[in-house]
């Protein structure tokens, strides 16, 4: 169901106060956040026909009821990025965020047959993608068979569960970016202030 005019425009003038107040920017440029070193993982593209955008565990909900934001995109194919925790002791490289670039503007920042089948591609992409993937897979780009479009997968943070998902405003208020937030690399890592 898409909102009423009435409510787009009271979203437009209050759209500020909902923010992301972690600057996700950072994410995706920075070499470290409270003391933790990230790297980037390019994934390829997201085939975005339409220009809808649904963000979903595939394995749960990708089902006729999965609706798409009320916020689009033009067509087209989007580069997909996840910021990468790197690794330290025995602990696994996790999964940040993972971040949409629609255009070059950096946003202002004031068990069943799918998942066997899921598992074996993730499997596929491990052994010739290693890069912070563990045996069993961690991500893959998957190309939808019979089409050229493109649906990146990939693990979550900490896991399963929900997590924010932000849209990135340019400086003219044109949306730029889209990040899926897995962790908030300062609220779980940096100093206690007292």
């Amino acid at each position: 169901m898409r909102p009423t005019e009435e409510w787009l425009a009271l979203y437009e003038r209050k759209r500020r106060l909902l923010f992301c107040q972690t600057d996700l920017n950072a994410y995706f440029s920075a070499d470290e956040i409270a003391g933790k070193k990230l790297d980037r993982l390019q994934l390829g593209s997201v085939s975005l026909p339409s220009g809808a955008i649904i963000v979903c565990d595939p394995l749960v909900y990708l089902d006729e009821t999965a609706a798409p934001y009320f916020q689009s995109v033009p067509p087209g194919e989007y580069a997909v990025t996840l910021a990468v925790l790197l690794p330290e002791d025995d602990d696994c490289a996790r999964y940040a965020a993972a971040r949409v670039k629609f255009t070059e503007s950096e946003a202002d920042e004031d068990d069943d047959l799918y998942t066997d089948y899921f598992a074996g591609l993730l499997a596929q992409s491990a052994e010739s993608n290693p890069a912070y993937q563990r045996e069993g897979g961690d991500w893959l780009n998957w190309r939808i068979p019979g089409t050229d479009y493109h649906i990146p997968i990939f693990a979550s943070g900490f896991g399963d569960g929900y997590y924010p998902v932000w849209f990135g405003y340019d400086a003219n208020g044109g949306i730029c970016s889209l990040v899926v937030q897995f962790i908030d690399i300062k609220a779980a890592y940096g100093e206690e202030k007292e």
